[in-house]
């Protein structure tokens, strides 16, 4: 997952939040790992995020906050990040990448209704692929109870998915219902992925 950000944007990334920052460092990547680096001035760390969500501290401080959110941090402490910071930082290029190619396939489209679909039947595949991934991800964050219970109700959330955007590719009787059911399985499938994966950062927050 993580190999298809481009190196080129890997190597000159760099985002400001607050006090300090985060940037990619060499070596980029090694298979499904990106290093990524905290710096407020000459205060800085290495550490390594992996795509299975689990983060390698490497030169900085792991503690635990006041919320009891687990953080990295600079050697001082006066720069820290949490996972899900990391984790929103190292897959931002990638998820401009997938949001362009969607958009620029809309572009080319012509406004042609067929075209139009082939690029949501394109997306909705790269969509639900991701939906599982955050699925398992999540079912392994649980307790054996718990992943039972998920299950169901993922189950609940499928049958639920499948009634409204189906309505929706009746709706009208018009080619246009296409459209609609597909924005419709789009939109379920992005907020569920969303839901599911935070499942997954508490285990590892």
């Amino acid at each position: 997952m993580l190999r298809h950000i481009t190196i080129l944007w890997l190597m000159t990334l760099s985002y400001g939040w607050g006090e300090g920052s985060m940037r990619f460092v060499s070596p980029v990547y090694e298979g499904d790992m990106v290093s990524v680096e905290l710096a407020n001035g000459w205060d800085r760390c290495r550490l390594d995020y992996y795509s299975d969500n689990s983060i390698t501290p490497r030169s900085c401080r792991t503690m635990v906050n006041s919320r009891g959110v687990r953080i990295y941090c600079t050697p001082s402490k006066r720069l820290c990040k949490t996972f899900d910071e990391v984790r929103r930082f190292v897959l931002a290029p990638q998820k401009r990448m997938e949001e362009e190619n969607y958009n620029t396939c809309i572009d080319h489209s012509g406004g042609v209704t067929s075209r139009m679909r082939e690029c949501n039947h394109r997306e909705l595949t790269r969509l639900d692929a991701q939906l599982n991934i955050a699925y398992r991800d999540a079912l392994r964050s649980l307790s054996p109870a718990k992943r039972v219970e998920l299950r169901s109700v993922q189950r609940a959330w499928i049958t639920y998915r499948d009634a409204k955007c189906g309505f929706e590719y009746g709706r009208t009787g018009g080619t246009i219902d296409g459209l609609n059911g597909d924005g419709c399985r789009m939109e379920m499938t992005t907020q569920r992925m969303k839901e599911l994966r935070g499942l997954a950062q508490n285990r590892t927050s």
